[in-house]
């Protein structure tokens, strides 16, 4: 992805500025060429600090965009859509759920559990603008027929592929 690729340029920054670093410490008092090397690692931090920003710009609009994501599929998902108000990911992309008070619900049943799973799993989905296959193992086993329904209902707007491995319900 783009991120991973802005990762692999920013780790051949800092290590550039390593070296550049150890250049300078060894130069001693040749003024002229440490001002050259100087002036060399001033640019190489300066691109460093600007790829952090893009880094760190990209980091948060794509966790903003999969939060946007997973609050609407969950609103589609769940069978209790007026109880929540929107599913919260921090900047470690842990996920909270949070309420119509703006709480964070602490405790929830199992199948909410496994419908705000998938709600960000498919969050994830969409904010990286990538296909990849879903596997949905035995999946509707803690869901009640609301739930059922709710999936069915919105399982063909998860993907261009999806794998459900079901038992006889």
């Amino acid at each position: 992805t783009g991120i991973d690729r802005d990762q692999i340029e920013l780790d051949t920054q800092r290590e550039y500025l390593t070296r550049i670093r150890g250049n300078i410490s060894d130069l001693g008092g040749r003024d002229k060429i440490m001002e050259h090397m100087q002036a060399q690692y001033d640019l190489a931090d300066k691109a460093q600090r600007a790829f952090d920003d893009i880094l760190l710009g990209l980091t948060i609009a794509r966790r903003e965009a999969t939060q946007e994501h997973s609050t609407s599929i969950f609103r589609r998902l769940t069978n209790s859509p007026d109880e929540y108000d929107h599913i919260q990911i921090d900047e470690n992309f842990d996920v909270d759920l949070i309420d119509q008070t703006g709480s964070r619900v602490a405790l929830i049943s199992t199948g909410e559990s496994e419908i705000l799973a998938l709600s960000f799993i498919l969050g994830l989905m969409k904010a990286s603008e990538k296909s990849a296959p879903l596997v949905l193992d035995t999946f509707f086993v803690h869901l009640d027929k609301k739930h059922h329904e709710n999936i069915v209902r919105e399982l063909p707007t998860f993907g261009d592929q999806i794998i459900l491995l079901l038992t006889d319900l």
